[in-house]
């Protein structure tokens, strides 16, 4: 009977400890320099943010937070989703990988599609300042190690019946014309 529950409980750790490192853990860095003197580096998670700059470090551990980064960080759920439902057969560690990919790169692209936004319609871009977002791929690189040490029980099966050989267009193909002329004549003769 332990070794009936035994994956269901590895599968509940594998979900707590995913859960956590997304709303916990850092998944990016924001680098901010307007004019000479003044910089700004912001550390930022699902669930807080930090900010350092020449007048202090100032920390923002706020439920509000959560509002305020899920449209910028939603993937890295979704990616814990994904490993989950790999670990339940019903999708590939391929597909689960790539939603990390995505979740990481969810921010920059957001990030920088706003940049880009702006300078296409008011021909801004805010000069003498530099902006950048860098990822921090914790959450990936902890998905793809539990993926790599505990494989997920296999492939989900696929739409096409696995038993059956070939393609849907090559099974029904139409009877030469011989083979058609006799198979009418038999229906005439019964």
């Amino acid at each position: 009977m332990e070794n009936s529950q035994r994956p269901e409980r590895n599968l509940t750790k594998i979900i707590l400890l995913l859960t956590l490192v997304a709303l916990l853990a850092p998944a990016g860095v924001m680098l901010y320099s307007f004019g000479t003197f003044w910089f700004q580096v912001q550390v930022y998670a699902l669930s807080w943010m930090m900010a350092a700059d020449p007048y202090g470090l100032h920390w923002m551990i706020d439920p509000f937070a959560l509002f305020m980064m899920l449209p910028m960080t939603f993937l890295r759920i979704v990616f814990v989703v994904m490993v989950i439902r790999a670990y339940q057969g019903k999708t590939t560690r391929k597909r689960a990988t790539i939603a990390g990919v995505a979740s990481e790169l969810q921010m920059p692209l957001i990030y920088y599609g706003v940049i880009l936004l702006m300078f296409m319609i008011t021909s801004y871009y805010p000069g003498g300042s530099f902006m950048t977002v860098i990822p921090i791929p914790l959450l990936l690189l902890l998905g793809l190690i539990i993926m790599r040490v505990r494989p997920p029980p296999g492939e989900p099966t696929r739409w096409r019946d696995d038993d059956r050989q070939g393609y849907w267009w090559e099974e029904d193909q139409i009877p030469e014309d011989s083979e058609r002329e006799s198979t009418d004549e038999t229906w005439l003769q019964d």
